[in-house]
């Protein structure tokens, strides 16, 4: 049985997936990963019934072990791509938000939709983790510690 490898690329809409070492498509990836300096932004791609938890807990698990092995000093999650808010999905989103919160870190959510900006309040997190309108003021909020 061949080993197969996968790696990140994008389709013709710019949505990221993995592809094994033939070329062929596995699966969309749940989570976009940019890097700007010592800051991480993570754009969860969620939508509803996309997705099997084993895959989220799968990615999830790897990018907290990015966490663990980068020197992150802030976290932006971008969540305007995101279009489902399950228990698992906001599990995730909050054990990456403790995650960089636990080296020293600071983490931020920004392009929260209305109905998730609403969502989020009522589950009380934007008492945790400050909301910014823009990605811009998310950044700058991270690298200014304000």
């Amino acid at each position: 049985m061949a080993d197969q490898t996968t790696a990140p690329m994008q389709d013709g809409n710019g949505a990221a997936t993995m592809s094994d070492a033939e070329g062929g498509i596995l699966r969309r990836t749940l989570f976009s990963v940019e890097h700007v300096g010592q800051t991480l932004i993570i754009v969860p791609t969620i939508s509803g019934g996309m997705f099997r938890y084993a895959q989220l807990q799968t990615e999830a698990n790897a990018l907290r072990r990015k966490l663990d092995q980068t020197s992150i000093a802030g976290l932006i999650l971008d969540l305007h791509a995101l279009d489902y808010l399950g228990t698992e999905v906001i599990g995730a989103v909050v054990a990456l938000a403790r995650k960089v919160e636990d080296v020293g870190g600071r983490a931020v959510l920004c392009r929260a939709a209305p109905q998730l900006r609403e969502a989020l309040t009522r589950m009380g997190l934007h008492r945790l983790w400050r909301h910014f309108p823009t990605r811009e003021e998310a950044l700058e909020a991270i690298q200014n510690r304000a």
